[in-house]
């Protein structure tokens, strides 16, 4: 078996998904989960998380109140006090598990919320082993992801050295509850990083499809996912025109997402461009 690292791992599997039904034993509570999003406390993508991790896992809830999509890893920490709501989330539905699960609803951006989690789980003594941020209605491919609320909490996670996982699904799906694939595909993932680990500073943007045809690629992120091509003028008031290009890069993360699989792409907190600074020491900039 393959067991070098997280990324050899994955690939060593292809990956298959793992069934809820059986896959997990006692020996993973005391693992301890954060979940976020930027979609809000009340989303079902957040509640589909809850329920399939819940049963396994240690899981906390810190979310922001209300929808914040578009808002990368903003923060209105120099805003001022912050409201937060603190109450137990419990199932009502007597034909699945119950499960009663500490939750946070912040006035604040996805990322506030998933800083304020982090801190509140470290003053309480229980730290957070892994930050998951979603599940997302709607993708997060290619260069867009920069702009993602999910991807800028999920973030928040490897700022403070956590392992953190951002997830998305197709926006028709998360329109019709379709989140069974997702939540397979973060079981398989919480598993594989429980056994091999995570790099500091990284994140597992993970993208899911409408009809997933099974399995996970590890994939780079591709260019441009969403277009601006222009504005129309009413009213004084602009409006953006936007366009979807197709896969720029075989094998990227669009690509893979296309073909029907889901996709998964490791970034990193770290920006740095270290092939430039190389370069630019060239420059003799300090004559």
């Amino acid at each position: 078996m393959c067991r070098r690292s997280l990324f050899t791992h994955l690939l060593c599997f292809s990956i298959a998904l793992v069934s809820t039904s059986s896959a997990f034993g006692a020996g993973a509570k005391g693992f301890r989960i954060l979940l976020t999003n930027d979609d809000g406390i009340n989303a079902q993508g957040l509640q589909a998380l809850v329920k399939a991790l819940s049963p396994h896992y240690d899981v906390v809830v810190s979310a922001p109140t209300k929808k914040w999509g578009g808002r990368s890893h903003g923060t209105l920490l120099w805003e001022g006090p912050m409201e937060v709501s603190e109450f137990t989330l419990t199932n009502t539905n007597p034909d699945t598990p119950a499960y009663h699960v500490p939750a946070y609803s912040v006035q604040g951006l996805p990322a506030d919320a998933a800083r304020f989690g982090i801190i509140q789980q470290r003053q309480k003594k229980q730290a957070v082993d892994l930050l998951i941020s979603g599940i997302n209605h709607g993708e997060n491919l290619g260069s867009l992801s920069h702009l993602s609320g999910t991807i800028g909490s999920a973030m928040e996670g490897a700022y403070y050295g956590i392992a953190a996982i951002a997830v998305s699904i197709e926006s028709k799906a998360a329109k019709e509850n379709k989140f069974d694939a997702a939540t397979q595909a973060v079981l398989t993932l919480v598993e594989a990083i429980r056994e091999n680990g995570l790099p500091k500073g990284v994140v597992l943007n993970v993208n899911v499809p409408e009809n997933t045809k099974g399995g996970i690629r590890i994939a780079p992120m591709d260019h441009d996912n969403v277009k601006v091509d222009g504005f129309t003028k009413a009213d004084d008031k602009f409006t953006p025109i936007f366009s979807y290009p197709k896969a720029n890069l075989p094998y990227s993360d669009m690509t893979v997402y296309e073909e029907g699989q889901i996709a998964v792409t490791p970034i990193q907190l770290d920006w740095t461009d270290h092939k430039t600074i190389k370069m630019m020491n060239t420059w003799n900039l300090d004559k």
